[in-house]
């Protein structure tokens, strides 16, 4: 074979068995050659010799090297060898980092385990979990992290969209955004796929508030265990009447509870201020006399995922109401308290909201155990005497 041209290699047809075309040159200065596939694929090779043994390196396939880009990569391959070095040992030390490295799937694991679980609260590490099993995982899971590039993550997101979770896909983007940031900061990829890419979707501050007619439906259809399963049932209910996010509710633990009062430390709140529920006679009523574990969780004992909730409600149909969250819940406890006259600041306190000024923050210390109490229990004997009204009027 003289020289290589787009024309010739073109017109070159496969066979049964793949074969080899080799350029001339002097002796010595060979060994620049193309390889043609049954498949009709074709790869540029260098076939050279060192330290007695017979060795093949691909210098990449036609067309998308075309020529004279072959060419002179060959010439530099040559070079390298004329050096008395191995020409293939640099690309095969690539290849064996490629092996190497990280898929997604060990880097979402490495994420939670060393970043999400130890320096987020439970809470937003369990989201970051379920964002990265639900859709990141099976789409790109087995793929390199360090081969993710903008249109996968782009992919990603649409597909989120496609079914209609329009928030759920801000808080993927953002998950899978912090993982790689995370990443690069330990060079486990070059750079970060997700940087730069825009909120899929605009959020705006909630105002849905139950009314208490909306509560007593709740509290009906909540009875029915093929609509609301008891632990889900019991968990909207705490919710509403303790003023607690969701995922704190379904941490709630016996071990915590004592004389109406359970404790949360720090680590399992949003702003990191350890707080006192407060549990009226109507919560005591729900949840029952104390025991062990878990107050609110499955038949097995096991803990319930917070997501549980919103997807119960989904499938519910938002138990036939105007479509609500389960932390609608927490604004309608606050919304109701302020209606019967309570002190903002009390509202502000069952909240665990952070204080503002430097005499609530530090100077401060009461603990108006005395005012929360009272506004809680006023909060269970208006919903519970609501709902005995309305079971007055059906019969």
């Amino acid at each position: 074979m003289k020289k290589f041209t787009d024309i010739m290699i073109r017109s070159l047809k496969p066979k049964p068995k793949p074969y080899v075309l080799r350029e001339d040159a002097p002796r010595g200065e060979g060994g620049f050659a193309l390889r043609v596939m049954p498949s009709g694929s074709k790869s540029w090779q260098m076939i050279y010799s060192f330290d007695g043994q017979r060795k093949w390196l691909s210098l990449g396939s036609y067309p998308s090297i075309g020529v004279a880009d072959a060419r002179e990569k060959f010439r530099q391959k040559k070079s390298i060898l004329a050096k008395g070095l191995d020409p293939g040992q640099e690309e095969r030390a690539k290849q064996q980092v490629r092996r190497d490295a990280m898929t997604v799937d060990k880097l979402c694991d490495q994420f939670l385990e060393k970043y999400a679980y130890v320096k987020k609260r439970p809470r937003s590490a369990k989201e970051d979990e379920h964002n990265l099993a639900r859709d990141i995982r099976p789409q790109i899971g087995n793929r390199k992290a360090r081969d993710i590039e903008r249109p996968d993550i782009i992919q990603i997101i649409d597909s989120i969209l496609a079914r209609g979770a329009h928030i759920q896909a801000n808080r993927t983007l953002a998950t899978i955004r912090k993982m790689f940031a995370w990443a690069v900061e330990r060079s486990i990829v070059p750079i970060n796929p997700a940087a730069g890419i825009s909120k899929p979707s605009n959020e705006r501050a909630k105002e849905r508030a139950l009314s208490l007619d909306e509560i007593c439906s709740l509290w009906t259809e909540t009875y029915d265990p093929e609509i609301i399963p008891p632990e889900g049932a019991k968990a909207l209910k705490l919710i509403l009447l303790t003023g607690c996010r969701p995922g704190e509710v379904l941490n709630f633990t016996w071990e915590n509870y004592e004389d109406g009062w359970l404790e949360i430390p720090g680590s399992a709140t949003k702003n990191k201020n350890p707080h006192r529920v407060y549990f009226s006679e109507f919560v005591k009523e729900i949840i029952g006399d104390p025991s062990e574990g878990m107050i609110v969780s499955r038949y097995d004992g096991s803990q319930v995922p917070v997501y549980s909730l919103s997807s119960w409600i989904r499938r519910s149909n938002h138990l036939g109401l105007t479509p609500w969250t389960p932390h609608d819940l927490r604004r309608t406890c606050a919304t109701r308290l302020a209606e019967s006259g309570v002190n903002p600041f009390i509202v502000q306190k069952i909240l665990n909201h952070a204080p503002q000024g430097i005499t609530a923050q530090v100077y401060n210390q009461y603990s108006y155990a005395k005012e929360i109490s009272s506004a809680l229990e006023a909060l269970g004997n208006t919903v519970r005497n609501k709902l005995k009204a309305q079971v007055n009027r059906v019969v």
